[in-house]
């Protein structure tokens, strides 16, 4: 029934359930519910329209149409859909934001703080 392969798979959180603490996860990760703490995935994170998170974030891409109080690190791509309200700071390679989205918080942008970590390192190497 359940293949030793498929680690990393897709983890829905749907509406109407909350989730609290420390969420890892290795696959994409679609959010309509609501969830208080950290989000952590080394793929994508997708939050709907109806989510409510209250979290820092940290992922591989992410595509916001809901609401988010916390910080944001994605290593390539925020997405940020017309519906979305975010209060916190960016940090990602690439932004996008659509009319009608509210952000509230700094944005770093073109170069992520695990990309600057890594050059540091080269830097003192030498």
């Amino acid at each position: 029934m359940f293949k030793k392969e498929e680690v990393g798979g897709d983890t829905v959180i749907a509406q109407g359930v909350r989730l609290e603490g420390k969420f890892k996860s290795e696959g994409r990760v679609v959010i309509e519910g609501e969830v208080v703490g950290d989000i952590k995935t080394t793929s994508d994170i997708l939050i709907g329209e109806s989510a409510l998170i209250n979290a820092n974030i940290t992922a591989l891409n992410a595509m916001i149409a809901g609401h988010v109080k916390g910080d944001i690190k994605v290593e390539n791509k925020v997405e940020i859909g017309p519906t979305a309200e975010i209060t916190g700071d960016i940090n990602a390679k690439v932004l996008s934001i659509e009319a009608g989205a509210k952000l509230v918080g700094k944005c770093v942008i073109g170069e992520t703080e695990g990309a600057r970590k890594g050059e540091e390192e080269k830097e003192e190497a030498r």
